[in-house]
């Protein structure tokens, strides 16, 4: 198991749940699209609309949990912090992002449509059809 492991099942994934903390210390969890880019130290792109909670709780706390693949012996974990981004610093990214992920461009033309760029600092990937079923690291370099 390695990180390039972890980058496969990765790629696969269009889905994970994203839990954050509100400000009164409640967590709250969320099902959304992501994008994650191994070329830039495994950064996550997610979008979320200004109104919702998720970004009142990001802009009040970035500390981020995430799980990816859910369904099956492998899943992926992440912590991490997330800055909101603007559109013009991530226009690359946002096109692979809505290419993995298409349900989410009809969002980017909606009033308050913004975009979190997500630094992992633990990632712990699971398969538990391997021998040795648990990786982990905090280096993304």
């Amino acid at each position: 198991m390695s990180l390039n492991n972890a980058n496969k099942f990765l790629e696969g994934q269009k889905t994970c749940v994203i839990a954050s903390i509100d400000s009164d210390g409640k967590p709250e969890a969320a099902a959304i699209g992501f994008y994650h880019d191994p070329a830039n130290n495994y950064k996550i792109l997610i979008g979320t609309n200004k109104a919702s909670r998720k970004y009142a709780n990001l802009n009040n706390n970035p500390n981020v949990a995430m799980v990816m693949g859910i369904d099956g012996p492998q899943t992926v974990q992440i912590e991490g912090t997330a800055e909101e981004v603007s559109v013009s610093l991530i226009a690359a990214q946002l096109d692979a992002y809505f290419t993995k992920s298409p349900t989410a461009r009809k969002f980017a033309e909606v009033q308050g449509q913004t975009y979190f760029l997500i630094t992992p600092n633990w990632l712990r990937h699971t398969n538990y059809q391997e021998d040795q079923p648990i990786f982990e690291t905090k280096d993304f370099s």
